[in-house]
C-alpha cells in the first residue's frame, strides 16, 4: 500500500466515523450481520451436534458389526474343527452333514 492509498483509506474511515448518517448506517449494518451470524451459529451448532451424534451411532454400529463378524468367525472355526474331528473318526461327509445339520461345502469349500 502506498501513501496515497493509506491517506484515502484514513479519510474514508474518518468521514464514516464522524458523519452521523454514515455511522448509523454502519451500526445498522453491523447489527444485521451480528443477527445473521448468530442465526447461522445456532444452526451450525445444531448441525455439528447432529453430525457428532451420527458419527457416534456409526462407530457403535461398526463396533457391533466387528463383534458379530468375530462371533461368526469363531462359530465357523468351531464347526470346521468339529467336521475335521468327525472325519478323523471315520464319519462320512453325508453322516456329518446329517449330524450337524449343515452342508460341509459351506464351511470347507470343495475340500
Amino acid at each position: 500500500i502506498d501513501n496515497e492509498e493509506l491517506k484515502l483509506t484514513a479519510e474514508i474511515l474518518h468521514y464514516t466515523g464522524t458523519n452521523p448518517n454514515e455511522r448509523k448506517l454502519i451500526e445498522t449494518e453491523q447489527e444485521a450481520w451480528r443477527t445473521v451470524n448468530a442465526m447461522f451459529e445456532d444452526k451450525e451448532k445444531k448441525y455439528l451436534k447432529a453430525l457428532e451424534e451420527s458419527r457416534k451411532e456409526l462407530e457403535e454400529e461398526k463396533k457391533r458389526a466387528e463383534e458379530e463378524k468375530k462371533r461368526a468367525e469363531e462359530e465357523r472355526t468351531k464347526m470346521v474343527n468339529a467336521i475335521k474331528s468327525l472325519r478323523l473318526s471315520n464319519f462320512s461327509d453325508e453322516q456329518i452333514e446329517l449330524m450337524l445339520g449343515i452342508k460341509i461345502i459351506d464351511y470347507l469349500g470343495n475340500f
